[in-house]
Formats: structure tokens, C-alpha cells, sequence
């Protein structure tokens, strides 16, 4: 889970960050690896249970550490969507590299994302969330 840095722009691991805050409503997570088969479904997993645990009514996952995504993992953002859907709840993306983005848009993630909800940076995407007062 990320925070912002108190006077920054910068978002960092609230568990290494002991002041780093967090918004009501937004939950801001990273994933430090490729998407592939093995992991996908434990983010899945780990992503929901947060949401859950948050109450979070939108959830921005920054990929700016995932330089490859695999069809399994394409899959399992498909399944992420349908269950955010089911639950009410936006589904948001933050540095998306090039290589990653192609790959969604090929595997229709991007699509179900409607262009608006893939940001460059994740204060584009606190922003958003902020002015739509979600």
C-alpha cells in the first residue's frame, strides 16, 4: 500500500513510511514484479483482502515496477475487474510501461478500463479520484 510523503509528490510503502497518509475511500498499491501465472492470483488475492479491509471505493494499482505481463495474469486482471465491478468499486492504473500497456490493450483490459482510468503518474490518478469527490 502507498501514502503520500507529507509535502511531496511522492507516494511511498506506508510500511516503510510510518507518515506516509493515505485517503479515505482510495486505496494506492504497487506490485514490485512482473504479473505472470505464478503471482497473479496471490495479487488478486491480496489486492481484494486490502480493498476489503480499506473500504476503498476506488483502487489504483501503480505498475511501475512490472516490466512483463504474461496471458495468465491478463486473465487475472479480467477476474480483478469483475469482482471490483461487483463490489462498486473503480479500478485505476499508474505508470503503465509501454511494453505492459500494449499488452493490455491486446489482451482488452484497456478497453474495460475506458482509456480514462490509466494515469502516468499515481498523483494523476489521487487527482482524478479527488475531483470525481468519490
Amino acid at each position: 500500500m502507498l501514502g503520500l510523503l507529507p509535502g511531496t509528490d511522492t507516494y511511498r510503502d506506508v510500511a516503510d513510511h510510518a507518515d506516509a497518509v493515505t485517503l479515505p475511500g482510495l486505496l494506492l498499491y504497487r506490485f514490485d514484479a512482473p504479473l505472470f501465472f505464478a503471482n497473479a492470483g496471490r495479487m488478486r488475492d491480496h489486492l481484494l483482502a486490502l480493498q476489503a479491509e480499506q473500504g476503498a471505493r476506488c483502487v489504483v494499482l501503480d505498475l511501475e515496477a512490472t516490466h512483463d505481463i504474461d496471458s495468465s495474469a491478463i486473465q487475472v486482471l479480467h477476474e480483478l475487474l469483475d469482482e471490483l465491478d461487483r463490489r462498486s468499486v473503480t479500478l485505476e492504473l499508474a505508470r503503465v510501461r509501454t511494453e505492459v500497456h500494449a499488452l493490455l490493450r491486446v489482451g482488452g483490459v484497456e478497453e474495460r478500463l475506458d482509456g480514462r482510468r490509466v494515469h502516468l503518474e499515481v498523483d494523476d490518478a489521487v487527482q482524478a479520484f479527488r475531483s470525481r469527490g468519490d
